[in-house]
């Protein structure tokens, strides 16, 4: 009895971990397992140093001994860099989606300095700075010349760290529900959760830990780095973790901006946001990019909308997928100290994309870049690498052509579907940029579902098709951003009539009722919402109505 209370008192002392993470051995063995493998092994009977590390599927054979007169070039990173080369196989990812080509950037390197390039992707999907760390702590064995670090973006993706023996011998118990309740019981008395939530700036200081850990080694070890801060999707991209929808000061500019009265949404978002800081990060985030959008469309305050959104960015503290405003001061912090060359991409981007910020037309989603981008990226990591060698490549306008806005909408629909009966404000912006391309889509469901989603799947899609309801709750939306109240009112109708179960469409059916002065039908479904567990929003629209 002794030796089981130890161990249940050591397991709910141990580095806290989320119960997915626990739970799910797919998430255990990626995150927590597999980065305990070296990523390269040595084939003794080929010369080279070949991919050992599970899941490193993007990586590329190198030479044990490198060759003289050659610039051995690592890259470390998340998916930006994973998804970057096409060895060992052609993937859908290489044909226009997710980031810069890694021939491109060797052949810039080689004319550049006029000397071979031997540039190896290490890049692995979903990493952090930590996971990143261990990384490069083996490269620096293998003769790097140069280090490119592109970090940041997934900050939060993943529990901190814990021993994978912990999280197996913690997934066993956690099948007895006796375990769970007694586990449970002593973490009450401990004042510990299962998986407390890590702030935003514990998150920051961990990421800068780390960040300066691998210069300062990089350093001492006399190996270059070029410390990357990632471009941007700053104009097309929201948070997409919560909306202040029980709070009726933003519910009153969201019907003024619905309305088309974008100073009144300007005076509402302002005063909102003017009160203090008491509210949850994510929703003062939200209500500071919608008020960048006011400022920017119907008011022509560009300069103000600028600072709204980079400033969206930075509250965007709930956000683990992407980097933040705040993170992208840390790399430029830590290059600074480190003495490492700053390879700033999204100073590049604003530039690039001047005199607005950059949005869907260069990126495909909230982070990773267009492949028409990939000249401008390369060509910037060169100059700042080597600020003799090159020039910084020109700007450009893009253009945003039937597959991108095919692409767009697509992924519009899967974000919408993973969002678990809530709706993805993300989802909404990334469709409205392909309904100002192509209206005719968005007709009706059926026609959407012909024209965009009867295509051959793509890598990041979760899958084969789209629930009708979320469809037609997503096309709703957008129709009711462009005014068009009667329509949006139509699909949310046919939303519910295909799936009952989720009330929060009630919200969005009764906001497009007030907006065509239906009055009374608004009251009814706001009264259904409140009676389905939605009584806190519905209170907070009545409100903001009227006002």
């Amino acid at each position: 009895m002794r030796t089981a209370l130890s161990l249940l008192l050591a397991l709910s002392s141990a580095p806290p971990v989320r119960a997915q993470d626990v739970d799910d051995a797919s998430r255990r063995e990626y995150y927590y397992e597999a980065v305990t493998e070296p990523f390269y092994a040595k084939d003794g009977s080929s010369g080279l140093y070949v991919p050992r590390r599970k899941y490193a599927e993007y990586a590329a054979p190198f030479a044990v001994v490198k060759s003289s007169g050659t610039l051995r070039v690592f890259v470390v990173g998340g998916s930006i860099t994973a998804y970057a080369t096409r060895w060992p196989k052609p993937v859908a990812y290489a044909a226009g989606l997710l980031g810069l080509r890694f021939d491109d950037l060797a052949a810039d390197l080689a004319a550049a300095l006029g000397r071979p390039v031997e540039l190896i992707n290490c890049g692995m999907p979903g990493y952090d700075s930590y996971r990143e760390a261990l990384v490069v702590d083996e490269v620096l064995g293998y003769s790097p010349d140069l280090i490119l670090l592109f970090s940041g973006h997934n900050e939060g993706i993943a529990s901190p760290p814990a021993a994978a023996v912990m999280l197996k011998l913690q997934a066993f118990l956690r099948r007895s529900r006796g375990y769970r309740d007694l586990q449970s019981r002593l973490q009450a008395v401990l004042g510990r959760e299962q998986a407390p939530a890590e702030s935003a700036a514990a998150r920051d200081a961990a990421f800068e830990r780390n960040v300066r850990d691998m210069l300062d080694e990089a350093k001492a070890r006399g190996v270059r780095v070029g410390v990357v801060a990632p471009p941007l999707n700053y104009r097309d991209a929201p948070t997409d973790d919560a909306a202040p929808m029980r709070d009726p000061a933003f519910l009153r500019g969201w019907l003024a901006y619905l309305r088309r009265d974008d100073a009144a949404a300007v005076r509402a978002w302002s005063a909102a946001l003017g009160a203090g800081p008491a509210r949850p990060d994510a929703e003062r985030s939200l209500t500071e990019f919608y008020l960048a959008r006011a400022l920017e469309g119907g008011q022509g305050r560009q300069a103000e909308a600028d600072v709204r959104y980079e400033d969206a960015m930075a509250d965007d503290a709930d956000a683990v997928g992407r980097c933040s405003t705040r993170c992208q001061r840390i790399l430029r912090r830590a290059a600074a100290a480190g003495g490492a060359a700053l390879v700033d991409l999204d100073g590049a981007f604003k530039r690039a994309a001047a005199p607005l910020l950059p949005g869907l037309e260069r990126f495909d989603d909230a982070v990773h870049w267009q492949s028409t981008e990939d000249a401008l990226a390369s060509r910037e990591i060169v100059a700042a690498v080597f600020p003799a060698r090159a020039d910084r490549a020109p700007s450009a306008v893009r253009s945003f052509g039937r597959d991108r806005a095919l692409r767009t909408a697509r992924y519009a629909v899967d974000l919408m579907t993973r969002s678990h009966g809530r709706l993805s404000w993300r989802a909404v912006v990334y469709l409205q940029a392909v309904y100002r391309r192509h209206p005719d889509w968005l007709a009706s469901p059926a026609l959407f579902g012909r024209r965009v989603l009867k295509k051959p799947r793509l890598p990041f899609e979760s899958g084969s098709g789209a629930d009708p309801a979320l469809l037609s709750w997503l096309i709703g939306e957008v129709l009711l951003r462009d005014g068009r109240s009667a329509q949006a009112i139509r699909m949310f109708d046919g939303a519910l009539s295909a799936d009952s179960s989720l009330p929060a469409i009630l919200l969005s059916r009764a906001t497009a009722q007030l907006l065509a002065g239906d009055a009374d039908g608004a009251a009814r479904s706001l009264d259904e919402a409140a009676r389905k567990g939605f009584a806190p929003e519905a209170s907070a629209l009545r409100s903001a109505a009227a006002r």
